[in-house]
């Protein structure tokens, strides 16, 4: 029961009230402050002015990740939240990419601009923005530009970016990569969730605070530059079907889209424009454009020059709201050194007040301070001088170089780039051993031997390749001139460089052509006849049987196998055992010509 002060018709307070003059005094007071946590600041000289002001920075090099970071590493409201510019009042203008049931603006997007309207400048401040309020382990970007701009080149070098690819028009092999690699990741994101009985990312993310074991799954914002370009190419349907599965799917596997383009494309964006949370509109070639993003025809009368970066913002059905991007690409000015905080005076060193006169007075006790004058200015950081050509470093850069500093990077990496020049014998030795071949020479278990490297785009893996010849033996083929008998070679370089030649000995008959004889001189290889050697062939051939009759004589009397000598022989402890060599390799390069030419 409630008590009787406690009841509608009972009083028990007098509210607080004030005049209109008073009112507007203190809202006035007031209104350049900021509720604890936002990710607005303001400086003493006013409203802020750049990104950097409003995030608190003043020294692009230094950057204090922990603070700026920190308040975003969970689900909470703050989350994907992060501002772009500024309004007419000054105000700043912030994206918030959640869904709108957790209080923000929707996952995914379109941003429609005119050329030269700044829509790369606005593409590069989201994520400058983005990795400067978020860890790459929270956030990462995938950017696709279907024309070759600056935009990619910038953005390829944050850390938060795993996959930057541009002039996707020119190169359509990269058009069907990208898609499967955009494809794989959500499919490894769905069993992510299914693997640890998680229904989304969000069960996901709470199961990983009490258990960190988990790999972190940062949120995927998924760019598309000239979107409609890349929806008429000949995977346009099957992009189209990618961008309606990641709105369908983002909410759950935490996957965020945003098409920019010169118009919005309202025939391939009929299945998921319902899905769009807010569309922004900087200035736009026709009315009818500015009307399909934005509702009204405003963004179609911003002038040529002087407003790059305006634009105006529609979350919704809600009126369009003018702003102004952030420019994050201006040449870099060091900050002026402050010198530190003044020194405190020492007690004892206060001076009786003396009368204040409008002439000098003289300094009886030297307690003075020294007119104004006389302050030595601030040091200003004189810039490195450039090269002939070098154009001097922008905010971006300075910003990118900070964060590659810190060390983050994302868990996993999206996008690998195409294999195109081949790898070396010793490098692919030094990815399967993890260290180089001539550190621990020899010791080196089973019985593989690097060929190459594996390209698996929509599993983001590219692994090297080798034959394990303990499992089976081995065959190559290919057409006339396809690498056959340089993968022969590799083959028996990178086994030469992973084992000892008493460990490894190989017997060639070279049937394809003169190129094997390049590894003969290896200390691991017995022998090595070209197949016009009729006499040389025949060695081999008899040497390696009788190596096999050898074996098969010991095996039968001893009851030893390959297994049990590899383990006798070649450990850490060699034990002395009735067998000569270690495994033997019969490699035939050519076989059609070989067996012609030796059908016995």
């Amino acid at each position: 029961t409630s008590l009787p002060e406690e009841r509608d018709d009972a009083f028990y307070a007098v509210a607080d009230s004030m005049s209109i003059a008073e009112a507007e005094r203190f809202a006035r007071t007031m209104a350049p402050w900021r509720p604890a946590g936002a990710a607005t600041a303001v400086t003493s000289d006013g409203p802020a002015r750049d990104l950097l002001e409003v995030l608190g920075i003043r020294d692009a090099r230094k950057l204090d990740v922990d603070r700026l970071w920190s308040a975003r590493r969970n689900q909470n409201r703050l989350w994907m939240r992060f501002p772009i510019g500024l309004d007419p009042t000054g105000e700043v203008v912030e994206l918030d990419l959640k869904e709108t049931s957790q209080y923000g603006m929707g996952m995914h997007s379109v941003l429609i601009s005119f050329s030269g309207s700044g829509k790369s400048e606005t593409i590069i401040t989201e994520v400058t923005s983005l990795a400067l309020t978020h860890s790459p382990e929270t956030v990462n970007v995938a950017f696709l530009d279907w024309k070759m701009k600056s935009a990619g080149i910038v953005l390829e070098r944050f850390p938060h970016v795993v996959a930057s690819v541009s002039n996707l028009g020119d190169e359509m092999h990269l058009v069907e990569r990208m898609l499967e690699a955009l494809e794989g990741e959500l499919d490894r994101r769905g069993a992510l969730c299914a693997a640890t009985n998680c229904k989304d990312l969000n069960v996901y993310n709470e199961k990983r605070m009490v258990d960190p074991s988990l790999e972190p799954v940062p949120g995927l914002v998924v760019i598309i530059d000239e979107y409609q370009e890349l929806f008429r190419s000949e995977l346009g349907t099957e992009f189209v079907e990618l961008c309606w599965r990641i709105v369908r799917q983002g909410r759950s596997l935490h996957v965020f889209l945003q098409l920019a383009g010169q118009t919005v494309d309202a025939h391939r964006l009929m299945k998921i424009r319902s899905l769009i949370g807010f569309f922004m509109a900087l200035r736009t070639g026709t009315e009818e454009d500015s009307r399909e993003a934005i509702g009204s025809s405003i963004a179609a009368h911003l002038p040529e020059k002087g407003k790059e970066g305006t634009g105006y913002l529609r979350e919704g059905q809600r009126p369009p709201r003018e702003f102004r991007a952030f420019y994050s690409s201006p040449p870099f000015v060091p900050p002026p050194e402050d010198g530190g905080p003044a020194p405190v005076a020492a007690a004892g060193t206060w001076f009786t007040p003396r009368s204040f006169t409008a002439t000098e007075v003289a300094d009886e006790d030297g307690q003075l301070a020294p007119p104004d004058g006389h302050e030595p200015a601030p040091v200003q950081e004189q810039p490195t001088p450039l090269a002939p050509g070098e154009l001097p470093p922008t905010v971006v850069d300075s910003l990118v170089e900070s964060l590659l500093a810190t060390g983050a990077r994302p868990p996993c990496k999206l996008w690998l780039p195409p294999l195109e020049q081949p790898a070396t014998a010793d490098e692919l030795v030094r990815l399967v051993r993890g260290k180089p071949w001539d550190v621990d020479y020899g010791k080196t278990p089973g019985l593989a031997f690097p060929v190459g490297i594996e390209d698996r785009p929509r599993q983001h893996r590219q692994d090297v390749h080798f034959l394990d010849l303990l499992g089976a033996n081995a065959l190559v083929i290919g057409a006339p001139q396809p690498g056959v008998t340089t993968t022969l070679a590799t083959m028996m370089t990178t086994a030469a460089l992973m084992y000892r030649p008493e460990r490894v000995q190989f017997y060639c008959v070279a049937a394809g052509g003169p190129s094997l004889a390049a590894v003969g001189g290896l200390p691991h290889v017995a022998g090595l006849a070209p197949a016009v050697d009729r006499e040389g062939v025949g060695r081999i051939i008899a040497s390696v049987q009788g190596i096999v009759a050898e074996r098969e004589a010991v095996f039968a009397k001893t009851g030893l196998d390959m297994e049990e000598v590899r383990r006798r022989k070649f450990s850490e402890k060699p034990e002395p055992v009735p067998v000569a060599g270690g495994d033997v390799v019969l490699v035939i390069d050519g076989w059609a010509t070989f067996a012609s030419e030796y059908p016995q």
